[in-house]
């Protein structure tokens, strides 16, 4: 895998670490206080960064099986194998958490959350989880059989339009009503596969051009955030589609050029799944802690963003570390 694609795995999960921190640290039965003039309340673009770096390593790493349905079981053991054995770790650790807190849904519900059909306020992250493998299982029919896979992928395209036409361009993504299989965070997905063949085909070979789409991409994403900011709206789309040029050409760049990261950011990049599924828990916990202790009454709430945002990224690591690695292995060490 490229490593700037790591890198930015990092960031992703680090904007959604801030921009939940920062909405914690407003809460009135909390610090009840704005951390950083509310920045980092763009911090929930870190999703659309997620979905778009799904899209575009999917078909990074698997357009070669495109058509080889023999392939097909390996790639659903293998997606699947990515997404469900740490889910259901911190599913299962969070479920008594989640029950003494504010109470479980049905019994239907939280098997269907379990398994990632549906969302529950059980693992609140888990929502995006849902996008992810239902994509994971869309892209089995380009596998199977290709001109199928991209009548369904057409199909589908033309769904989450007609559905949406009216609400893609400015109005905040995550209040939509509606399925989920037809909402326009699935375009993001899009845009990810866009940028992989961009890329894979090496379409951009001039390193100034590449470079100079990749900050392009970063310039036009933090304008957006600010914007969003300002407005108190998420503009989805642009957050995507700035992503996707941060994408094509860093990548780009990196494939003509040798290039050395801080471990550190690697590091992040790694446990970005594990940070991204644990924060919310640990940043709901040290509140409440704080609150108890009496802590938020000699506690700056800068300090307590940086503290908290820290602790709960740590905390992610060690997952990772400990739990998500040893997991990983036993997945590789299977044959399908």
């Amino acid at each position: 895998m490229i490593n700037c694609i790591q890198v930015m795995r990092g960031i992703a999960a680090l904007l959604v670490v801030f921009y939940h921190s920062s909405l914690i640290m407003e809460k009135d039965k909390y610090f009840s206080q704005v951390s950083f003039e509310r920045f980092f309340h763009f911090g929930d673009s870190g999703v659309d960064f997620f979905f778009v770096l799904s899209g575009f390593i999917i078909v990074f790493v698997h357009e070669s099986w495109i058509g080889e349905a023999r392939k097909a079981p390996a790639y659903v053991f293998r997606r699947l194998a990515r997404v469900y054995p740490l889910y259901w770790v911190v599913f299962l650790l969070t479920l008594p958490l989640a029950y003494f807190v504010r109470g479980l849904p049905d019994t239907v519900s939280t098997v269907l959350s379990f398994f990632l059909i549906k969302h529950e306020m059980i693992v609140y992250v888990a929502w995006t989880l849902v996008y992810e493998v239902f994509f994971y299982l869309m892209f089995v029919t380009l596998i199977i059989h290709k001109k199928v896979g991209f009548l369904c992928f057409f199909t589908w395209f033309f769904l989450i339009i007609f559905n949406n036409h009216e609400n893609i361009f400015f109005q905040d993504w995550f209040l939509l009503e509606g399925e989920q299989y037809v909402n326009p965070y699935n375009l993001h997905f899009f845009l990810g596969m866009f940028a992989a063949i961009i890329v894979k085909r090496r379409w951009i070979e001039n390193d100034k051009i590449s470079l100079l789409l990749g900050f392009l991409g970063v310039g036009s994403f933090l304008i957006t955030g600010l914007l969003s900011n300002a407005n108190e709206e998420s503009f989805n789309i642009f957050y995507g589609l700035s992503a996707m040029l941060m994408i094509i050409g860093f990548s780009s760049y990196e494939l003509s050029n040798k290039i050395s990261y801080n471990k550190i950011f690697l590091l992040l990049g790694a446990s970005s799944y594990s940070i991204y599924l644990v924060h919310s828990q640990i940043l709901s916990g040290i509140a409440k802690l704080s609150v108890y202790f009496g802590v938020i009454h000699f506690v700056h709430v800068l300090a307590a963003f940086l503290l908290s945002s820290l602790i709960s990224v740590f905390a992610g690591i060690l997952i990772y570390l400990f739990v998500e690695k040893k997991l990983l292995k036993i997945k590789n060490k299977v044959r399908v």
